[in-house]
């Protein structure tokens, strides 16, 4: 159903956008991509937790179809790069970050102790490691694909640490990341040596990433050099973090309340040249706190780096929206590749909705929006069309059409 009084929200543009997507990518069946198609738009539309027998009942498939197919795999990854390409502007940052994943079942793989931001310490459970896309423009952020990490005895058995396992999913995923953006912005988890060289040396992507507020870096000397045949002098002493002298930085103001500090330091933990810029907050005139951030690309600018860290938190909004209202952490299923469909069902279905819904729409008047809004649009469309059908109505008639509206658009919170 897509009447045209009413189709702002409605799921035939997520359905077609789907089946273009997947129709460049590779040789999926018919029944195949209805079936992705489909699963997105029941992952938002669900009402209760988006699990094989909630989605069951919704009448598509029977639940062993779906679990069936959700073992089989699905290239998410180039999906949603394809996606990206084609949708989003080319001002964008990839972005990595880890999420928690609650989960009680012993049997379950990869279910080990991780750390949930949440929680603010360690719990049982799962962990994706999500890359993501975040379209500056429009400051948003799309999904590209979830990871999941193996738990720290699976990691012992292999020889692997965490960050390994972390810079292998990078480096392996190289070639459509370095298209998407020179620029990888992670957080201060990441400043270290291990990944910096994991990640520099084997791609052509640049790092952006926080580092602690007492981080030991140096001044690079920048005088005259003694006559004689010692060693050239490479540093002018350690930064004092309580004493930035002004000769040595310099000053960016972004408002009254907010200015970059910014020099190129050498970094003895890194072994690298940074470019730094301490983010102080300001309050009548008084440092109230400050941040350090770090970019291996010492020629962006200060305001960039500050802006790129900035935006690296729209993927955990991304996060958010799939938990809240596309089912991430309703998954029941202990098979691997059935996570693994679900996770990065969920996390592409709002990458969908907000490209079908909100990405025709001009940067500079993008509307007010909530993915709730969606999903109740999804579901009242769907059940329309269900009541409609069971009863035999026709929904073009006079009747039906001078009430269509304000059934599509029953229980929305923006209805303009």
């Amino acid at each position: 159903m897509n009447p045209k009084h009413h189709d702002t929200f409605s799921a035939d543009k997520s359905r077609t956008l789907i089946n273009t997507i997947i129709a460049k990518i590779s040789k999926v069946g018919k029944w195949r991509t209805k079936f992705i198609a489909q699963t997105l738009m029941l992952f938002l539309l669900v009402r209760g937790r988006c699990n094989f027998a909630n989605v069951a009942r919704y009448g598509f498939c029977h639940e062993h179809t779906a679990r069936r197919n959700f073992e089989r795999s699905f290239d998410w990854f180039r999906f949603n790069a394809e996606l990206i390409m084609e949708h989003s502007s080319e001002n964008r940052i990839n972005v990595f970050d880890p999420s928690f994943i609650p989960k009680s079942r012993k049997k379950t793989p990869h279910v080990g102790m991780f750390w949930s931001g949440t929680s603010g310490k360690a719990l049982s459970g799962l962990e994706i490691g999500g890359i993501a896309m975040v379209d500056l423009n429009r400051n948003t952020a799309l999904h590209l694909e979830a990871v999941q990490t193996p738990s720290a005895k699976e990691l012992k058995e292999q020889g692997k640490t965490l960050v390994d396992h972390y810079v292998k999913i990078l480096v392996d995923r190289k070639d459509i990341l370095e298209k998407i953006s020179k620029y990888l912005v992670v957080d201060g988890y990441f400043g270290k040596s291990k990944f910096f060289d994991g990640i520099l040396e084997n791609t052509k992507l640049e790092i952006i990433t926080k580092l602690r507020n007492d981080a030991d870096l140096q001044y690079l000397y920048r005088g005259k050099q003694k006559k004689g045949s010692g060693r050239p002098k490479k540093f002018s002493g350690k930064v004092d973090w309580k004493n930035l002298p002004p000769e040595q930085w310099e000053t960016t103001v972004i408002d009254e309340d907010t200015r970059l500090l910014s020099a190129i330091l050498w970094s003895p933990t890194l072994k690298r040249e940074l470019r730094i810029v301490v983010v102080q907050e300001m309050k009548n005139g008084a440092l109230i706190r400050y941040a350090v951030l770090a970019s291996s690309d010492i020629t962006l600018s200060p305001k960039m780096i500050f802006e790129y860290y900035a935006s690296r938190f729209q993927i955990e909004f991304l996060f958010r929206d799939a938990k809240q209202f596309a089912g991430l952490t309703d998954c029941q299923a202990r098979n691997e590749n059935k996570l693994d469909f679900h996770f990065n069902a969920s996390l592409t279905a709002v990458s969908v909705a907000k490209v079908a819904h909100f990405f025709e729409t001009p940067t500079e008047s993008v509307p007010t929006y909530s993915l709730a809004d969606i999903g109740m649009a999804y579901f009242n469309e769907f059940f329309a069309d269900f009541f409609f059908s069971k009863l035999d109505i026709e929904p073009k008639s006079e009747k039906i059409t001078a009430v269509l509206p304000s059934l599509l658009s029953f229980g929305l919170i923006h209805r303009g």
